[in-house]
């Protein structure tokens, strides 16, 4: 079985159909002091997309040879350099039409400067996750079912997620001997009475960790006592098109009520639908903030 099994036509379809969220506050709700202060916008993130991809193709040049012009630009605060990802043609075609949608005009405020990390979209964050994986090792995208009992208990925590990643990190250190890093999101079946629980992500491991890792997964989520073989998977070296299909198909990441197909459905976990690591997060700040800066010093040059 494969995390990718479902399809660009049927994820494009699910976009269209859970998309455009106008803006999203963190943990999907607002509080009495910063949430309401700082609203996460995936189109804002949109907006300033050619700016980092300009970036990008920039050094690209400087890279190669092909141009003698140099752009003095600030030097990264972070102890790892970007590298940037290498994309084949069809997962850069996926990449853009994932973010079509969010580039659209939707009458709110423009914003002069990219958002900072604390402000930035959950579908950008995602992407960042998976950057700072693939930054600091190899990386296996991961899918892993529950069963009926971690199922039923997860429903009942406050956070399941933190819930579950304490569950996934206990489990991946007794199996592999050291903490592992990783992050995921949480999922609900289309179809069922309950529809399940399950999580997609990604895990910082080599190949020849990946039995002992589906093993460690498989106990962390309630293995099962049947066809085992289907509750854990892993895919070595995903590209970002990855974290797309994570967030495209969680209807956790989209406005309460639901519409279409989960449409009537209540929300089936409380607290935040992803969850990541806490090197991750910190890479993730670390590189994306970085990146911000020399894009801003590029906006500045025009």
């Amino acid at each position: 079985m494969s995390v990718y099994s479902t399809s660009a036509p049927e994820m494009r379809a699910a976009s269209k159909e859970f998309y455009p969220i106008v803006t999203t506050r963190p943990n999907g709700r607002g509080d009495k002091k910063v949430n309401r202060k700082h609203l996460k916008s995936p189109y804002r993130d949109a907006a300033f997309r050619h700016a980092f991809q300009g970036l990008d193709a920039l050094e690209e040049l400087e890279d190669s040879g092909v141009t003698s012009v140099t752009v003095s630009l600030p030097l990264p605060n972070t102890l790892t350099p970007y590298v940037r990802e290498t994309l084949s043609p069809e997962s850069s075609a996926r990449h853009e039409r994932f973010w079509e949608p969010y580039s659209a005009y939707t009458g709110l405020p423009l914003h002069d400067m990219p958002a900072v990390w604390r402000d930035l979209s959950d579908v950008s964050r995602l992407e960042w996750f998976h950057h700072s994986l693939r930054h600091t090792g190899p990386v296996h995208a991961f899918t892993l079912n529950l069963s009926p009992e971690i199922d039923r208990l997860a429903r009942t925590k406050s956070s399941a997620v933190k819930w579950l990643s304490r569950r996934i990190a206990l489990q991946l250190k007794l199996a592999l001997g050291r903490p592992i890093d990783f992050w995921f999101a949480v999922e609900v079946t289309e179809t069922g009475q309950p529809r399940r629980l399950h999580c997609h992500g990604e895990l910082q491991i080599a190949s020849s960790d990946s039995v002992c890792a589906r093993k460690a997964l498989r106990i962390a989520g309630g293995e099962w006592n049947g066809a085992r073989q289907f509750q854990a998977d892993t895919v070595p070296a995903p590209d970002v098109v990855w974290s797309h299909y994570v967030l495209g198909l969680s209807i956790l990441s989209g406005v309460v009520p639901y519409r279409g197909r989960f449409k009537g459905l209540r929300r089936p976990i409380m607290g935040d639908w992803f969850a990541a690591t806490n090197a991750v997060r910190s890479m993730s700040s670390s590189l994306y903030t970085a990146r911000r800066a020399r894009v801003i010093s590029l906006m500045k040059l025009r």
